[in-house]
C-alpha cells in the first residue's frame, strides 16, 4: 500500500511503483518495523514526559497487531488475517474475478486484535510458512496482552473525558 502526503491522500495497490517524491510507500512488515522505531524513540522522553507511555504503548501494539497479521498472512494477501467472514468473500471473489475483471473487489476486514492473538497460537498458523510454526504465548501472556489492549490501549485510543491514573513503571525501567 502506498500512502500519499502532498495535493491529497492516495492510496494503491501493493506493488505499485509511486514516483511523486511526495509519496512514502510502505507495507505490513515496514509498519511493524516503524512501531517498534517509534516505541523506541519515544521511551527518550519518558523521565520528562510520562504521557510518553501513551504513545509507546500504542506504538507497541500497533507492532505487535501488525505482527500477528503479517504472521497469518498467506500468498494471497491478506487471506489468513482476515474476519472468518471476510475470507469467504474474499476467496470468493479471487476466483470470480479470473472471469470478470470488472468486479468489485470486497472491503477487508482485519481480524480484530484478540482474535489476532488467539489465531498465531494455533498450530500451523504461519500462512507464508513452509513449516507452520505458531507463535508461542501462554495463557498468562495472553491475558497481559489482552489486559493490555482492552483496559490499557483501548482507554487511550477512545479517551472518555475523565482522570484516571495506571501506575507508571518509569523509575524501575527508564535508566
Amino acid at each position: 500500500m502506498s500512502v500519499g502526503f502532498g495535493s491529497g491522500w492516495s492510496v494503491t495497490e501493493c506493488g505499485q511503483y509511486m514516483t511523486n517524491e511526495y509519496y512514502i510507500q510502505t507495507d505490513e512488515a515496514e509498519d511493524v518495523a516503524g512501531s517498534i522505531r517509534h516505541a523506541l524513540r519515544c521511551t527518550d522522553f519518558l523521565r520528562e514526559d510520562p504521557q510518553a507511555w501513551k504513545w509507546v504503548i500504542l506504538a507497541l501494539h500497533s507492532a505487535l497487531q501488525g505482527a500477528c497479521g503479517c504472521h497469518l498472512t498467506t500468498t494471497a494477501t491478506p487471506l489468513g488475517a482476515v474476519a472468518k467472514h471476510n475470507a469467504a468473500e474474499l476467496n470468493s471473489y479471487l476466483e470470480k474475478s479470473r472471469e470478470d475483471e470488472n468486479l468489485k473487489r470486497p472491503s477487508t476486514k482485519l481480524m480484530t486484535f484478540p482474535e489476532l492473538l488467539k489465531a498465531v497460537r494455533k498450530k500451523d498458523s504461519c500462512g507464508g510458512c513452509l513449516n507452520g510454526n505458531q507463535v508461542e504465548i501462554n495463557d498468562i501472556e495472553l491475558d497481559c496482552l489482552m489486559f493490555m489492549h482492552s483496559e490499557i490501549r483501548n482507554q487511550f485510543v477512545h479517551f472518555i473525558p475523565l482522570g484516571w491514573s495506571i501506575e507508571s513503571p518509569t523509575e524501575n525501567y527508564v535508566e
